[in-house]
């Protein structure tokens, strides 16, 4: 057997870190630094049982192609006011808006990158089917979105560019803990009872519960994604306990409606030039009991919620008071 000599960097070492994520929404490319990014096509193949008097299988069933994944990032800043809107701002605008006539949330594609060969995906008609905030004491401000799409082509098929420009990733700064608010109001009261000297961790996520629904139309893929019932839901860790929290969750029972509010979000350096500030409001939040425990460590409390919108107002007045989609800036 001949010895096959190994050619130098052929194939090459290709190198990820030339790739690039981004979201192309309202006609603008929206570049997001990620610290992962697993969206992608995948197909799970199984073998079904069947008799066949043979001791290996001989039968393949191909499943349904399904289309997306996750990605992170952290939160950065704007250095101008035209491109400074908050990419976090923008990307919860497109998870709360829904189309008022089909309920269905507004697609995008999203474009990835992956190598300096021509090896470029567009994952059409995403949509972002969660959003998740979090923040904690001494971190950065992380973004989480999944999203669900359709189809996957090359990125050469939609007419957008594998490059990118250098204006696209000017240097910036992430928004760090010390940028970040949380301020939560009990009941209907208009001062806050928590802010963000006993918050040790906050994090909330939007799920639109969405689905792929298959039809017999000659392919694998999906003929539509449509979102279900939306859950806002979230965890916050506090530095010892929050007695009015507590007692709010607790005479849960004695009241038939709930006015509590949480606004979270991150403001920009007064003095920097920064742009791409974040501020939302959850409308008729719901608190659970603490979780309390004995420990030799840092007394610590943690209480979930939930929140309960309930007006559905549309596009040229945000959306539950939460956002501004129109802009993509907090409300």
């Amino acid at each position: 057997m001949p010895i096959l000599m190994p050619s130098f960097n052929n194939p090459p070492a290709y190198m990820g870190f030339v790739g690039f994520l981004r979201y192309n929404v309202g006609g603008n490319q929206l570049i997001v630094r990620a610290t992962s990014c697993d969206i992608k096509l995948s197909q799970d193949n199984s073998v079904p049982e069947v008799v066949d008097g043979r001791y290996d299988r001989t039968v393949i069933q191909y499943g349904p192609f399904q289309v997306g994944g996750s990605a992170a990032f952290p939160a950065l800043y704007g250095r101008d006011s035209v491109s400074g809107l908050s990419p976090a701002g923008i990307l919860l605008g497109y998870t709360l808006v829904r189309n008022p006539t089909q309920a269905t949330l507004y697609s995008i594609p999203i474009d990835v990158k992956y190598t300096t060969e021509s090896t470029g995906y567009t994952y059409e008609n995403s949509i972002i089917n969660t959003f998740k905030f979090a923040v904690a004491q001494s971190d950065i401000v992380s973004i989480t979105t999944e999203v669900i799409a359709t189809n996957r082509n090359p990125i050469s098929q939609s007419g957008r560019s594998l490059a990118l420009l250098e204006t696209d990733t000017p240097q910036t700064r992430t928004v760090q803990w010390n940028d970040a608010f949380v301020l939560m109001y009990v009941g209907s009261s208009n001062q806050s009872i928590v802010d963000g000297r006993f918050v040790r961790s906050f994090e909330v996520t939007f799920n639109n519960n969405a689905e792929r629904y298959y039809t017999l139309n000659g392919t694998l893929f999906p003929q539509a994604v449509a979102p279900r019932k939306r859950d806002i839901t979230g965890t916050a860790t506090f530095l010892g306990r929050i007695p009015e929290l507590s007692n709010q969750a607790f005479t849960n029972t004695e009241r038939c409606f709930e006015q509590s509010r949480i606004r979270f979000g991150y403001n920009v350096p007064t003095t920097s030039g920064c742009y791409g500030a974040l501020d939302v409001t959850l409308p008729n939040v719901v608190f659970q009991p603490e979780e309390i425990a004995l420990t030799n460590d840092l007394f610590e409390t943690t209480v979930a919620f939930r929140s309960l919108p309930d007006t559905q107002t549309q596009l040229t007045d945000g959306i539950d008071g939460i956002i501004n989609p129109a802009t993509g800036a907090a409300m």
